[in-house]
């Protein structure tokens, strides 16, 4: 139980870490050749800490105003000793730099692996519920 629960800790710690533009705690979230695939949301697949990194300061940073993760549900559906997958849910609400406001309703489909006793993301996936929703300055909604 206690592997269980510092999984679910290592997501709420990595949302709030996005929140929060605190990107090198965020790629420390990531075994050093974990994946982050946002391809679902036209972003990129991210291979390694060190692109993890790069890809939160150049492109995330550079193009959002703020970011705000709700994560729930989190499962666990295969656990050992060293190695586990789960997914949760997540709305995400964003700013883009022309004031666009983004939601998306999505789920992040995980595996885990435990590297000198802390639990990481090995892969960490977007998948899509439903299309993701743009609002302009405007009210008007894209």
């Amino acid at each position: 139980m206690l592997d269980r629960e510092e999984i679910r800790d290592l997501v709420n710690r990595f949302s709030a870490y996005e929140d929060r533009r605190m990107w090198d705690e965020a790629a420390d979230c990531f075994t050093e050749d974990g994946v982050f695939d946002e391809t679902a949301v036209d972003g990129p697949i991210s291979v390694g800490r060190e692109q993890i990194r790069a890809f939160f300061k150049e492109q995330i940073d550079g193009a959002m105003t703020f970011l705000a993760h709700y994560a729930t549900g989190h499962v666990i559906t295969e656990q050992s000793e060293d190695t586990a997958k789960g997914y949760f849910s997540v709305f995400f609400e964003g700013g883009l730099r022309d004031g666009t406001i983004v939601r998306v309703h999505s789920y992040l489909d995980d595996t885990y692996a435990k590297v000198d006793g802390k639990w990481l993301f090995k892969t960490h996936k977007v998948v899509l519920y439903g299309p993701r929703q743009f609002t302009r300055p405007s009210g008007d909604a894209a």
